[in-house]
């Protein structure tokens, strides 16, 4: 006996769903768009800037690394662990 489609609903919906709708504007929804990505925008850069920090501390810690190095007269190359978080 094969299952009839349309005797049984098979299907897995929610029935407690409530349906949303946008009823902003175009202009309103260009406004919002313009928004978010403003605050993306800023969000990056304060991102970008954090990155650039970090990245000239290990190069500070590296010249610092190969002028002891070279002051002691060592030759070769050294790794120096760097952390610059103060967690």
């Amino acid at each position: 006996m094969a299952i009839d489609a349309a005797v049984f609903d098979l299907k897995a919906v929610n029935p407690s769903t409530v349906a949303r709708f946008d009823d902003r504007s175009a202009a309103e929804i260009i406004q919002s768009i313009h928004d978010q990505g403003r605050i993306v925008t800023e969000a990056l850069a304060r991102f970008a800037a954090l990155v650039s920090e970090d990245d000239a501390s290990v190069q500070t810690a590296r010249s610092r690394a190969t002028v002891t190095v070279a002051q002691v007269g060592m030759t070769g190359s050294i790794c120096v662990p760097f952390s610059s978080r103060t967690d």
